[in-house]
């Protein structure tokens, strides 16, 4: 599931991805770092890294959007490559949260198959199979 932080142009060249300048720049560069880690930490199957890049991707995240809702107060546009950048970053947390909910559905198919749920009693359907009805009966 590790996604390459290489870029690709259409003839599958791989080229780096061009240096970010600015505040925002800055963001972009730390939010594809981010998901560099959460895809290496997907991919070793640790929960407390998963944990701990999700919280620094998070943090990430919560800082580019405060800047760019800076530069647009001061009336600075955000770069059209900047821009690009953070839909191909959706593009890769779409993608891993697809390949989570896939895991999870998985696991949670796995365990309904090795510890089935017992059936709940149906609230109206058994009247007087209850003990309490049964005790309740049992001096009539």
């Amino acid at each position: 599931m590790s996604l390459s932080r290489t870029l690709h142009t259409q003839t599958g060249q791989a080229v780096s991805p061009p240096p970010a300048t600015g505040a925002m720049g800055a963001r972009v560069v730390a939010i594809e770092a981010g998901l560099q880690a959460l895809d290496e930490a997907l991919a070793g199957d640790a929960s407390e890294r998963i944990e701990q890049a999700s919280a620094a991707l998070q943090r990430c995240l919560g800082e580019a959007l405060q800047t760019m809702a800076d530069d647009t107060r001061a009336g600075r546009a955000t770069d059209a490559e900047l821009l690009q950048r953070l839909r191909r970053a959706r593009e890769r947390v779409n993608h891993q949260q697809a390949a989570v909910q896939r895991v999870t559905a998985a696991l949670g198919r796995t365990l309904d198959v090795l510890l089935p749920r017992e059936q709940a009693p149906a609230t109206y359907g058994a009247l007087g199979q209850s003990p309490a009805a049964k005790a309740l009966t049992a001096y009539r």
